[in-house]
């Protein structure tokens, strides 16, 4: 079994670049045809949306690095003889359709890339270990227009150099009845003696390069400019074709899965309402004057959280996105006879879900838990009041750097020594500096409830 392509056929290495690239092509155009079915559907498909474009993302890489290693090898290797030199024409055409493909598992692939790298955001990510976007590409919703204008133009043109290319093979093995497919699945007999071709690699790789530089011409300045639709990264998402790879920056984040339950305080999404907006920015950064405070000359009793959970939710394209952080800690000082006491909340920021996104959420864009591990709440608790109001603490939240006073509604019912607590309250990301790229709603909501519900007991 030779490595190298004969005068008669081609060597095992090419066969195996061409089947296993195939095989891997027509997984993304079916990864990207289900993933657009699904985003017709209704928010609940949010999560395998995400899933879908990862795996078709991650696929398209795959294709990106074996194409480039084939051209590599085809560039030292010899061209087999055609079977029919006196058809010139035909000969033409299979030569341009052959590099054409080569050229397109090239830039179909980069040119998905250059969308995930451009689009602000990260949603569905590359399903691998190194990195997201690629080096100098900057994050510019525009720029990432562009490449999916081109991205939805080639789609339709690679598609038809693969059926171009399946109709030629077709050809040959039904109606000419010659060796063509035979020689891209076994090792032929060397019979001819007749050299290898001597034309250049070079040359047709230069012309097929030229057709792709001259669709993306077309499809990037000379078509009329859209508006981005959906947000950052869902701005490809009207105008892709069904199964186009520029539908995998348009997804929209996802349903939150479930996380493990830490020892102090296990945590998932738990909304007991809408509360008002009661969070206001400070100026000072600091909370004072509340209402209530508690009287420091009468201690309140200490409460150990025995359970509990911490949640977030926030709208993505319209569509609620429950998130839970599974580490954080309070330290509860309450007294149930004046109904008054402190909390003192740390929130391991690291520890968020919020499903497909939980990445994004917790980058530099927004949370940036990196330079941010913690946030804080630091509250003084006020009691129930004639008017029907509840408890409510009231104190600084503090989230990626920045302070606000906030106001959190709870309910509290004390039985014995045991007590359990819940509440929710609806502060706004833009007074926290989160997402601060999305400058409007249509990708991610300005509100983020923030709920709780807690078990402690007395100390």
């Amino acid at each position: 079994m030779n490595a190298k392509n004969s005068p008669d056929g081609y060597g095992w290495v090419a066969r195996g670049f061409h089947w296993i690239i195939a095989l891997l092509i027509f997984t993304a155009l079916g990864l990207g045809l289900y993933g657009s079915s699904l985003r017709e559907g209704a928010a609940s498909n949010l999560q395998k949306i995400f899933q879908v474009f990862s795996i078709h993302k991650t696929v398209g890489i795959a294709v990106l690095i074996l194409a480039l290693l084939r051209i590599l090898w085809m560039l030292g290797q010899k061209k087999p003889r055609p079977l029919h030199p006196e058809r010139k024409l035909e000969t033409w055409l299979g030569e341009f359709v052959h590099w054409g493909l080569y050229t397109g598992m090239v830039v179909m692939p980069l040119s998905g890339w250059l969308i995930h790298s451009a689009a602000p955001g990260g949603f569905a990510r590359i399903l691998w270990p190194f990195g997201q976007r690629l080096p100098f590409i900057p994050e510019n919703a525009e720029l990432s227009e562009r490449f999916a204008t081109f991205h939805n133009t080639g789609w339709w043109l690679l598609v038809g150099l693969l059926v171009l290319h399946v109709a030629g093979a077709l050809k040959h093995a039904l109606i000419d009845r010659d060796e063509t497919l035979v020689r891209m699945t076994r090792t032929m007999p060397q019979v001819s003696v007749e050299a290898a071709q001597p034309r250049s690699h070079l040359s047709n790789l230069l012309v097929a390069l030229a057709f792709w530089a001259a669709i993306a011409v077309v499809a990037m300045v000379v078509t009329p400019e859209k508006e981005p639709q959906g947000g950052p990264e869902g701005i490809a998402s009207t105008s892709a074709p069904a199964g186009s790879g520029a539908a995998l920056a348009s997804a929209t984040p996802a349903e939150a899965a479930p996380a493990a339950a830490p020892e102090t305080a296990p945590a998932a999404a738990s909304a007991s309402g809408t509360a008002p907006d009661y969070a206001t920015t400070s100026d000072s950064g600091t909370a004072s004057g509340y209402a209530s405070d508690p009287d420091p000359s009468k201690p309140a009793p200490l409460w150990q959280v025995e359970s509990g959970t911490l949640g977030i939710s926030v709208k993505q394209a319209g569509a609620e996105v429950a998130g839970q952080f599974a580490n954080w800690t309070a330290k509860i000082a309450y007294d149930p006879a004046s109904q008054t006491g402190h909390v003192s909340v740390t929130i391991d920021t690291g520890s968020l879900t919020l499903g497909a996104v939980s990445d994004t959420a917790k980058g530099p864009e927004f949370l940036n838990t990196t330079q941010f591990p913690k946030a804080t709440f630091e509250a003084n608790l006020r009691p129930e009041d004639s008017a029907g109001w509840p408890h409510l603490a009231k104190g600084d939240l503090t989230i990626a750097g920045k302070t606000v006073i906030a106001e959190l509604p709870f309910d509290v019912v004390v039985k014995g020594d045991k007590a359990n607590a819940s509440g929710s309250m609806t502060v706004d990301r833009r007074d926290f500096e989160l997402g601060k790229t999305y400058g409007d709603e249509s990708t991610v909501a300005f509100p983020v409830t923030i709920s709780f519900d807690l078990d402690a007991k007395r100390q």
